[in-house]
């Protein structure tokens, strides 16, 4: 199992809530995801009819945008930014979030990208995992 599906459910175990905030379609990564214990937070769509229009329902889930909505998940569910146990990302347009984050891991599948975010974020964790799936 890939290392961030584990910490997954070691966190769940641990029965911490684990909230994925993506770029990506909400719907498709809540489907993808489905088998894990997560709340999704992503780019949602205007559906029509049970169908896809591909017209946003809101600013996409990217960048300073994924502060927003982790700022209103947090607050839906009475919680601080000081509650937030650890944040992963994989792109520098996540540093908005993972900068609001005391622990901090990155992930890159390249070492061009994993330098780019060790400049970034020097204090951070970084993961190159050997094989993506």
């Amino acid at each position: 199992m890939d290392q961030s599906f584990a910490r997954i459910m070691e966190a769940a175990d641990r029965g911490q809530r684990v909230v994925v905030v993506t770029a990506s379609p909400e719907i498709a990564i809540a489907h993808a995801l489905k088998d894990f214990p997560v709340t999704v937070v992503g780019t949602s769509y205007i559906i029509l009819n049970g169908r896809y229009t591909g017209a946003l329902l809101s600013p996409p889930c990217f960048g300073s945008e994924k502060v927003k909505r982790m700022d209103a998940w947090l607050s839906h569910a009475n919680l601080l930014w000081e509650d937030v146990v650890e944040a992963w990302g994989d792109s520098p347009s996540d540093w908005p979030l993972m900068g609001k984050c005391d622990k901090r891991v990155w992930i890159s599948g390249s070492q061009q990208k994993s330098e780019v975010l060790r400049v970034l974020d020097p204090e951070g964790q970084h993961l190159m995992p050997n094989v993506w799936l």
